[in-house]
Formats: C-alpha cells, sequence, structure tokens
C-alpha cells in the first residue's frame, strides 16, 4: 500500500510540471536556461562569455538577426561553468539573439554587437592641403585592404589612391578631387572608420602681396601705409604713405624700401621716412624651418643686436628677446588661446564668434594689422610678410579691446572676402572708418 501511495505521489509530481508547462497556473517551476548570463554587448572579432552549468557537449550556439539570419557561433571552449563563442569579424553590427540548441532551441538573450575597434594606432593627418599635394596619414596597424575615401558635404565619395609606407599610408590628391571640405575615412577589412570629420581642401595657393593700414587723417583725408612686396629677385619690401581724398584719389608721400642682400637678409635702401629703427636685419633657422635668431642692425648702434625668437610647442611664436647690459630683455610677448593669437600690446582680441574661420592657407590677420601699426620695426614682420612664419589663428577675432591709461574700448570687427575665401578687409569704426587691407598673388 505505501508503495502505490508512493508512485501516485511521483504520478501526481509530473502531472503538475506539466500543468505548468501547457499553461497552468504553477508559478514555482523555472525554466533553469533562464538562468544563462548573456553579456549586453560585443565588438565584431571578440569573444563571448555565457555563463550557465547546464550547458551540454552536443550544445550548439546561433546568433540571429533581426531578420532572422542565423550563424552557428564557434564555441571555442566549454566548462561547468559556462562556454565561450568567437564573433566573427565581418558579423554586420546589430541586435541578435542568442540561440541554444539543446534539446531543442531556446533564446538565452540578446547581445548588441558593435563594429570592432579602430585598428590603427597614433592615427593622424593634417586638416588642410593643396590639390595634387602629396599628404601622409599617420599611424600604425594599416595594412593590404587599407583605402582612403573622401566624403563631400553632399555625400559623394572619391576613393583616394593610397601606398603603405613606413609610418602610414601616403596619399597624393587628385586634380580632380573640388576644392571644399570633406571627412576622411579609412576603409580596412570592409570597416569603415572616421580619420577626420573636417578636411579642407584648397586649390590655389596664395601669398601676400601687401599689407595696409587706412584711416582717419584730416578732415575728409585719409592716410594709408602699406607694405608691399615684389616678385623680382632680389626682393624689395616698400612701405609707402599715402593721403586718400574722399573720392578715392591717392597721393603717394613717401617710402622706404628694403632691399633682400641673401636670401635670409635685408638692408633698408631708401629712407624717405627717416622713422624705421630697423637698417639690416638677417635671419637664422634652425632644424625644423623656424626662426631661432635674427641680426638687427639698429639705427644709432654700430653693430647687430641679437633677437632670439621662442616658441609653444605648437609652433607659435611667443616672445622675442634680446641681451642688453642689464640683462635679457623682451622685446616682444604673444598670447595665444586655442590656437588663436589674442593679445598685441595693449590690444585684446576677442574670438567669441567661432563661425569667423580663417581661410587654412591665409595669412594671420592679427599679425597683418600689427605689422603697420608697428612699421618702424620692421624685423619682427618681414617673416610674417614673406610667408617664413605662417602660423595662423584658426579663426577670424570678432572685436579687439584696447586699452589706454584707465579706460578700455571694445570695438566690433568686420570683414570682406574674395572668392576664394582669403579675408581681403578687416574693418571697424573708432574715430572714423578704419581697415586694414590684404592683397594677394
Amino acid at each position: 500500500m505505501r508503495r502505490l501511495l508512493t508512485i501516485f505521489a511521483s504520478l501526481m509530481l509530473v502531472l503538475s510540471c506539466v500543468k505548468s508547462q501547457m499553461g497552468g497556473q504553477t508559478e514555482n517551476v523555472k525554466d533553469p536556461v533562464s538562468e544563462c548570463v548573456v553579456p549586453e554587448a560585443v565588438r565584431c572579432g571578440e569573444d563571448v562569455i555565457l555563463q550557465w552549468n547546464g550547458f551540454e557537449q552536443s550544445a550548439s550556439i546561433v546568433m540571429r538577426s533581426a531578420s532572422g539570419e542565423e550563424t552557428i557561433a564557434d564555441i571555442s571552449a566549454m566548462t561547468a561553468s559556462g562556454l565561450i563563442f568567437n564573433v566573427p569579424y565581418h558579423t554586420v553590427p546589430g541586435i541578435y539573439d542568442i540561440v541554444l540548441i539543446q534539446n531543442g532551441k531556446h533564446v538565452l538573450g540578446q547581445i548588441e554587437v558593435f563594429p570592432p575597434d579602430m585598428p590603427v594606432s597614433g592615427l593622424s593627418m593634417p586638416s588642410s592641403a593643396l590639390a595634387e599635394e602629396g599628404i601622409l596619414i599617420k599611424g600604425m596597424g594599416f595594412d593590404s585592404s587599407s583605402k582612403v575615401i573622401f566624403v563631400a558635404e553632399d555625400g559623394t565619395e572619391y576613393e583616394i589612391v593610397s601606398e603603405n609606407v613606413s609610418g602610414g599610408l601616403s596619399i597624393v590628391l587628385p586634380d580632380y578631387l573640388p576644392e571644399g571640405d570633406y571627412s576622411v575615412i579609412l576603409v580596412q577589412n570592409g570597416y569603415r572608420w572616421t580619420i577626420n570629420s573636417s578636411f579642407q581642401l584648397m586649390s590655389v595657393a596664395r601669398t601676400l602681396a601687401s599689407v595696409a593700414y587706412q584711416g582717419p587723417y584730416m578732415s575728409t583725408t585719409q592716410i594709408r601705409y602699406t607694405w608691399s612686396i615684389t616678385e623680382e629677385v632680389p626682393v624689395r619690401i616698400l612701405l609707402t604713405e599715402a593721403l586718400v581724398e574722399a573720392d578715392g584719389t591717392v597721393e603717394d608721400n613717401s617710402y622706404d624700401e628694403y632691399t633682400a642682400i641673401s636670401d635670409y637678409a635685408f638692408e633698408l635702401t631708401n629712407d624717405d621716412m627717416e622713422s624705421s629703427n630697423d637698417l639690416e636685419m638677417a635671419y637664422n633657422f634652425g632644424q625644423d624651418a623656424q626662426i631661432t635668431t635674427s641680426d638687427v642692425l639698429v639705427y644709432g648702434n654700430s653693430k647687430t643686436t641679437e633677437f632670439k625668437w621662442t616658441y609653444d610647442p605648437d609652433g607659435y611664436l611667443t616672445e622675442v628677446t634680446y641681451e642688453a647690459k642689464t640683462g635679457l630683455r623682451t622685446f616682444t610677448s604673444l598670447f595665444y588661446e586655442n590656437g588663436n593669437l589674442i593679445q598685441f600690446k595693449n590690444t585684446l582680441f576677442n574670438f567669441e564668434d567661432t563661425s569667423l574661420k580663417n581661410h587654412p592657407d591665409a595669412p594671420d590677420v592679427v599679425w597683418g594689422y600689427m605689422s603697420v601699426m608697428e612699421k618702424f620695426d620692421p624685423f619682427l614682420y618681414f617673416p610674417y610678410l614673406l610667408g617664413w612664419y605662417d602660423k595662423s589663428s584658426s579663426l577670424l577675432p570678432s572685436s579687439m579691446t584696447i586699452s589706454s591709461g584707465t579706460s578700455t574700448k571694445t570695438i566690433p570687427l568686420t570683414y570682406a572676402f574674395d572668392d576664394d575665401g582669403y579675408v581681403t578687409e578687416m574693418k571697424w569704426s573708432d574715430d572714423g572708418d578704419n581697415k586694414v587691407i590684404f592683397t594677394y598673388r
């Protein structure tokens, strides 16, 4: 009788389980597969660890995409506490069901597959270049599948021929590539990564022909001071003074002229203004093509003075110093913020408007302003005028704040541009209309 009761009790337990599986109300029976722990995310090519102690040696794992496509995973290890499988490198990123095939099919959970990590380390490239110019995309990890794609603002893609060289990928920008802004994409082993989201291609290389200041003089007449750089050899740099009448008539008054006596040296050969402090100047360069010192014969001295040029780690000139009888003296200091020249003597330049971008190949407008406002110490500005010092602010100042004694005033700045996006005029109003005028060749 006791044996019959035991059999009856066992039968009732089985019927209870069947009832649970058929939708009965019993809640204390738990599917052991639900205890499997599935990671939330993984990258292509990485391993996934599924934690559960119920896997059998015959178990298979399937990755099922949102479209229902199934891929059998490669199980690399199985232990008493779980198993490990690999997500193939070329898996399409997205959300997948992880399905266990063991005594039927069981969905263990979902996992999101992301693209693989960027395979190239130390990746960098210039922010701008000219058409037909060769550039190097630096980095380690490129391979034979590497491709470079330039994506224009309208979405048009251009594949650029590249060569895997020591230190990175070498490319030459083709002449058919339109001037403009691009995103630069690396394609490698079928995946895409952004190298540079804001690359500017320029078709025209421009150099300064002249920089001028024009402002109030007397009544309706304005005065204009102009630095002009000639094209002939030897190069001459002229400083002219002229009066500009209201009707546009220009009357030249006088000029100073500096003539190149060697590749990197000039002397004053005409001195109409009789105001220049610098009679001769020669420049010395370091291995990185930066001016290290300049030897200047200052008016009234019998021998040259050596001025030392100091730069920050990004190559911006920060200070020019010289040795005086009392020790090291500072001739001038320059201050930068986020790559923009913010201070010149008692004038602060403000860069609040980030939409005012300087053309990446254009000279710095603040340096242009400085060159005509401090025209009688030209040794500092000749490298700017000649393009030897070409570090430019990335933005254009929206205003300048001028201090005089205890008073300060902030003056808005406006600009005119040519068809290539180069600044042709920087204008402001202060006791009349003022402007710095730039011309290029």
